[in-house]
């Protein structure tokens, strides 16, 4: 119970993950509830989110997540939706991220790493910038 007396309570699989996430105010009515799915290999694959934000209704959104083996490929939130946002992801041949592209950006984040397989470089562009700022490690 938190200081506002909300009460939460998680369901888990036989992983000890949580699958089913509920919580409900101190008269037990249901303030959010997540819906958590794993893919075969124990990658989180989706969440189903449902809120009652001050009482007015119902508000849900969807989150899922793609992924290649360990890989993750893409993470799309409000999937099927007019406000529906994507981040892609590549990986380098020793499976490092490489390049992250957000939503509504045309340059992504570049990784670049050491011969150690460390992060040694970030870089990015900021939306309206001229130049890429970049970072080293």
């Amino acid at each position: 119970m938190d200081p506002l007396e909300n009460e939460t309570e998680e369901i888990l699989d036989v992983f000890n993950r949580p699958t089913l996430i509920t919580q409900k105010n101190n008269k037990g009515n249901l303030l959010h509830q997540s819906h958590i799915n794993y893919d075969l290999v124990g990658n989180k694959s989706s969440e189903k989110h449902a809120r009652m934000p001050r009482g007015n209704g119902l508000a849900s959104y969807d989150i899922r997540w793609k992924h290649e083996g360990q890989r993750l490929t893409a993470l799309l939130q409000a999937e099927g939706s007019p406000n529906e946002l994507t981040n892609t992801f590549t990986h380098n041949a020793y499976g490092d991220l490489e390049n992250q592209f957000l939503p509504e950006s045309k340059d992504p984040l570049t990784y670049k790493y050491n011969q150690l397989g460390l992060l040694h470089q970030l870089t990015f562009k900021e939306k309206n910038a001229a130049n890429a700022t970049q970072y080293e490690f």
